[in-house]
């Protein structure tokens, strides 16, 4: 019916009232006036009807408590076994320990199952036989010593019947059950839940690696458009640093206000796909203005709300660049064709209806026209596969430079004197291409000579971390726009010979060696073309400088 001390309760509470009711009815029926109504009423004598009242009042008082306290262990059995199935159908391991001697005194099927083991040989056993931590006992002792009423957790790992290990988080806490102290501990494997934190991990690794790879500039922007990350390529193209520019609006990478607010129309109006591509002017922290090709893709929930966006953002100046003068001398070549082709048809025809009085000067002048034309062609051939090419900058010798290009110029045109002046060996760090151009500098000089033996020299020199190589010849001087042409202060312009082109070549191949030309007039006549390209040390340094 209860446990010995609600046992002892009960009786206790049962003797109280038999006294007190015994009390009562003494002075009832013994010192009132009510035994003379009692036997009137009932024909029986007082001391008979008190005894009868007497055992009347235990019968029902005790049927009472009985009732009471069978429908109290009656729900709490109810209780218990509700219990006993939640517990036992958890799909976590339920443990309960003896504090005082760490062995198991109960569990659930789910922990059985977990560890291999039936009930009957996991209870009783020690909890250091499933947690290696608890091999020593006061290791035990002293977390329930440190344990108070409130629920702990922590991560530990499980031993199974087969040796096998599992990591587990617990829940564990001392309560007290009829006056006696039980630790009841949850444990959930959390093998699977660790795996996926450890792919989760990787995965953020080979994000943050390829995030930190691309060479592409990368920016990560809020909905507001406010910068939240960005990628060292970032940091190298436009100069800023995630520090400098974190929650700043992204409107200060933009040339203008009027970019900004159009590419903020675009990213309204392509919400409905995942990414667009659009050609965007930036500026750089530096203040210089430049193309980007910029790929925006949309940050989205797995509900598809829209949380930022991530642009991809590439410097395509020198594509530009490429474009702009291929379509250059595309117009150049079309234009000397159309009137390289009109006089070559006209003598044509001239000589066809004989309208010339010597036909021999007009067959020349369709000659030396088609000459020049395929001369004009081949240079320009040579340009459009310059731009058209992978460009890499590496280390020469400028001596053999020099020397190769002076050597084919040679053959070319034996009559002419070539002379160098150059140490025994000079880096220098510039294009592939740059013989071409130094050999173009030279053949320009013979062939435009006034003079039956053209005089050229060539000379290296290094001042200041700079290589200078000069072209100084003692011919007629080069034409004012040819000059400029060459410098680079003249866009090239639709010219009827090769010149023109040749000097444009020049130009490029310098302008993609990081080097410069110049021009001044020789004395007492000619010119004097310089080529400024960088030595090894001093290229080195300025891209360190960069990074």
């Amino acid at each position: 019916m209860g446990t010995p001390r609600r046992m002892l309760a009960l009786a206790a509470g049962l003797g109280i009232g038999v006294w007190v009711l015994d009390a009562v009815l003494d002075a009832l029926l013994f010192y009132s006036e009510m035994s003379f109504l009692a036997v009137l009423v009932t024909d029986v004598p007082a001391h008979e009807l008190y005894i009868r009242v007497l055992i009347l009042a235990v019968f029902v008082a005790f049927g009472l408590v009985t009732a009471v306290q069978a429908s109290r262990m009656q729900e709490r059995e109810r209780e218990a076994t509700l219990f006993r199935r939640l517990v036992d159908e958890a799909t976590d391991s339920v443990y309960v320990i003896d504090p005082e001697t760490g062995r198991i005194t109960d569990v659930n099927d789910r922990a059985c199952e977990t560890l291999g083991y039936d009930r009957s040989a996991l209870l009783g056993r020690s909890v250091a036989e499933i947690n290696p931590e608890f091999e020593d006992p006061q290791a035990f002792a002293a977390l329930i010593d440190s344990a108070g009423g409130d629920l702990e957790y922590y991560e530990t790992t499980h031993v199974r019947a087969d040796g096998t290990t599992f990591p587990v988080e617990i829940s564990a806490a001392t309560v007290d059950i009829d006056g006696r102290a039980y630790r009841i501990a949850i444990a959930r494997d959390v093998t699977e839940r660790k795996a996926i934190v450890a792919e989760l991990k990787q995965s953020e690794q080979r994000y943050e690696s390829l995030f930190d790879s691309i060479r592409d500039a990368i920016l990560v922007a809020d909905t507001d458009r406010h910068i939240v990350d960005c990628n060292p390529a970032f940091t190298e193209l436009f100069g800023y640093t995630l520090e400098e520019i974190e929650g700043e609006s992204t409107a200060l990478l933009y040339e203008s206000e009027a970019e900004f607010e159009a590419i903020g129309e675009t990213l309204d109006r392509q919400a409905a796909d995942p990414t667009f591509v659009e050609t965007v002017r930036y500026e750089k922290q530096s203040g210089q203005v430049f193309p980007g090709e910029t790929n925006i893709f949309y940050r989205r929930t797995v509900d598809g709300e829209i949380t930022g966006y991530i642009g991809l953002v590439r410097d395509v100046s020198n594509r530009q660049a490429r474009m702009t003068q291929i379509r250059t001398i595309d117009r150049v070549l079309r234009h000397n064709l159309n009137n390289a082709l009109t006089v070559i048809l006209g003598n044509a025809e001239s000589i066809a209806d004989k309208e010339v009085e010597d036909p021999r000067w007009s067959a020349q002048r369709i000659i030396r026209t088609g000459e020049r034309l395929q001369a004009t062609t081949r240079k320009e051939r040579e340009i459009t596969t310059f731009l058209s090419e992978s460009r890499p900058t590496v280390e020469h010798d400028g001596v053999t430079i020099v020397e190769s290009a002076v050597t084919d110029v040679r053959e070319e045109y034996p009559h002419a004197d070539l002379t160098v002046e150059r140490p025994a060996s000079q880096p220098v760090v510039a294009v592939t291409y740059i013989d071409r151009a130094i050999e173009e500098l030279l053949e320009n000089a013979v062939t435009h000579s006034d003079r039956a033996t053209p005089s050229v020299q060539v000379s290296l020199a290094t001042t200041d971390g700079v290589v200078e190589i000069s072209v100084e010849d003692d011919g007629p001087g080069m034409p004012e726009m040819e000059r400029d042409v060459l410098t680079g202060d003249r866009d090239i312009e639709p010219l009827y010979h090769g010149r023109g082109i040749g000097l444009w070549l020049v130009h490029l191949i310098v302008q993609y060696s990081d080097g410069t030309v110049t021009f001044e007039e020789n004395e007492p006549r000619g010119s004097v073309v310089t080529i400024r390209l960088p030595t090894p040390s001093a290229w080195h340094a300025d891209e360190q400088m960069t990074e």
